[in-house]
């Protein structure tokens, strides 16, 4: 008998790879994500140290770096608010290639099922045409029995 040969088992083939890609994709989008709100946690930081250093200054010294690090604050909150930009769009890219992973799992699955099924048939199947071949064996080991014993009797 043949082994079991599922019709659609490049479909699910083609699903298991776009799985593992999709789930690539997250993985590069969560690190992207990761690293750039690091970045801007390190950076607003860095803000606020220099406005706690600033504020400590004689006041003499203060005015003369006051205009120098009010243009770089405003130079690097115009940079923070890129970089979070930035992450809200990955965020949303992230949120849509999880709702992909989840179709694709989805689909997926339901192959698998139909699959299993399928298999299940086909094993089902199988047995009963085992089942049959040895009872057909069996009807005839019996019936050359019977006629052993009866050409026997009439000898």
């Amino acid at each position: 008998m043949m082994a079991f040969q599922w019709p659609l088992q490049k479909v699910l083939d083609v699903a298991a790879t776009r799985e593992k890609a999709v789930k690539a994709e997250l993985y590069e989008l969560s690190w992207q994500i990761s690293s750039q709100q690091q970045e801007l946690l390190t950076r607003r930081e860095g803000l606020s140290r220099s406005m706690d250093e600033l504020s400590m200054l004689d006041m003499n010294v203060r005015r003369e770096r006051q205009d120098m690090m009010m243009t770089w604050f405003a130079m690097e909150d115009r940079a923070l608010r890129g970089i979070a930009e930035q992450i809200r769009d990955w965020m949303e890219q992230r949120r849509r290639k999880v709702e992909e992973l989840a179709r694709i799992q989805n689909k997926k699955d339901r192959l698998s099922d139909l699959r299993d099924e399928a298999e299940d048939v086909h094993e089902r199947k199988r047995d009963k045409r085992e089942q049959e071949q040895l009872d057909e064996v069996h009807h005839i080991s019996l019936a050359r029995r019977r006629m052993a014993r009866s050409s026997g009797r009439s000898a």
